[in-house]
């Protein structure tokens, strides 16, 4: 993928992705969830991105933002307890596309499962979950999950773009619904 395709697929989930938190902020709560194991290189930057979140952006309002590392079932319990109308999974997946690209998809149009290492699919896990409008799947390709390896480059980047870009979306959706 060359530098300006990269950039329109970027710009797209982007865009996509703070139409949804700002309709969704609007009416209730949205939950960003990052998943990642820990000790399998790219596998672990949705935890990354999660925990990275969490230093910088202001609690409280409609949004949570939770990092559940290899063990997504752990937030079960917070979804009973906000029932978000949104949830956006930041997770890698494989997708086909070139290291660190990132992708926006419904969670309902993935294969099941779509790749994962984690106990419980998404998607199970989901079914288990209480009524949410939508949950969508913010996906960034690893280029590697192996045992033991840190983030490749792309997926380094990746994950910085990310925390850009939904600081940006969280703080504009914030503020349209006086959120503080």
């Amino acid at each position: 993928m060359d530098e300006n395709t990269a950039s329109i697929v970027q710009s797209r989930w982007s865009y996509q992705l703070a139409d949804l938190v700002r309709r969704e902020c609007s009416q209730g709560n949205v939950v960003i969830v990052g998943v990642g194991h820990p000790l399998r290189g790219d596998d672990y930057a949705g935890s990354l991105i999660a925990k990275d979140l969490l230093r910088k952006t202001k609690p409280g309002g409609t949004v949570t933002v939770i990092d559940a590392e290899n063990f997504p079932e752990n937030i079960l319990r917070v979804l009973w307890n906000t029932k978000p109308r949104l949830v956006v999974i930041v997770d890698s997946i494989e997708a086909g596309l070139s290291p660190g690209s990132i992708t926006l998809v419904d969670l309902d149009q993935t294969t099941y499962p779509y790749f994962s290492t984690h106990n419980i699919p998404m998607k199970v896990l989901f079914e288990a979950a209480p009524e949410i409008r939508r949950t969508v799947l913010l996906g960034i390709q690893p280029g590697s999950h192996e045992i033991g390896e840190s983030l490749s480059e792309e997926v380094a980047i990746a994950r910085t773009t990310i925390v850009r870009e939904v600081r940006k979306i969280v703080a504009e959706a914030r503020r349209e619904n006086n959120i503080g």
